[in-house]
């Protein structure tokens, strides 16, 4: 079972990569993936390795092979238009879209074409805590009050509470974050490390929003073969 699961959740990836990777990130986001400007490629690599680590960005690199075109969306960006998203949220009648915003997206091209790529985005889950506690859909628990679950765009969603200020009575619970980690290869990276990229991007939200009252994301989401999500 080790990489079954995962095979499937990354079937079909490719065919939407292109609309994932062109949602708008920010008014002051980053292009550097756009066009290889070696500049622009500089900041936003660096931008990604404050969003998933350094040492976790290498560990990835070693896997492909290709021009790397990083593209970091804008923290700012982010907080101002999850925090908006919260504070619309209505518990009585929840039909509040559900926004991604990428948080950071490496592309590998070889001979001009895209033949790799994967990306961290940051939204309101669909899945309340009240869901993911009941373990809909595939979700599973990985430590108190921390989920993981099948990703719509194929892959990952870490699913965790993060009250924001201003927000009404209940938004804690009632829309969770949603953490996703999704993308063509990620089935050659090592489990241990897509969890720690997925760590490591969930922390840098949580901080990115000022969760209150939101838990402590472990450095180690997942080993080989002591894992019982069935992801890795």
């Amino acid at each position: 079972m080790a990489n079954s699961l995962f095979s499937k959740m990354v079937k079909g990836a490719l065919a939407v990569a292109m609309v994932l990777l062109t949602m708008a990130c920010g008014g002051d986001s980053s292009k550097g993936g756009e066009g290889g400007d070696p500049a622009k490629s500089a900041k936003a690599l660096k931008a990604c390795q404050e969003v998933f680590g350094t040492e976790n960005i290498a560990a990835v690199k070693t896997k492909f092979h290709g021009e790397l075109r990083p593209t970091a969306g804008s923290s700012g960006y982010v907080r101002s238009a999850m925090t908006d998203d919260s504070h619309r949220w209505d518990p009585r009648v929840d039909k509040m879209l559900r926004h991604e915003y990428i948080g950071c997206a490496l592309r590998w091209y070889r001979d001009g074409k895209m033949s790799n790529w994967f990306s961290g985005e940051v939204g309101w889950s669909r899945y309340s805590m009240d869901l993911a506690r009941k373990e809909v859909s595939g979700a599973r628990k990985l430590t108190e009050d921390v989920y993981i679950a099948p990703a719509v765009r194929e892959g990952y969603e870490l699913i965790f509470p993060c009250e924001v200020a201003g927000t009404v009575a209940g938004q804690r619970d009632g829309l969770p974050l949603g953490i996703r980690l999704t993308g063509v290869g990620l089935i050659n990276v090592e489990p241990e490390v897509r969890g720690r990229l997925l760590g490591a991007l969930a922390r840098h939200t949580q901080k990115t929003l000022q969760c209150k009252d939101s838990p402590r994301i472990p450095p180690v989401l997942w080993t080989p073969g002591t894992s019982s999500t069935g992801l890795n």
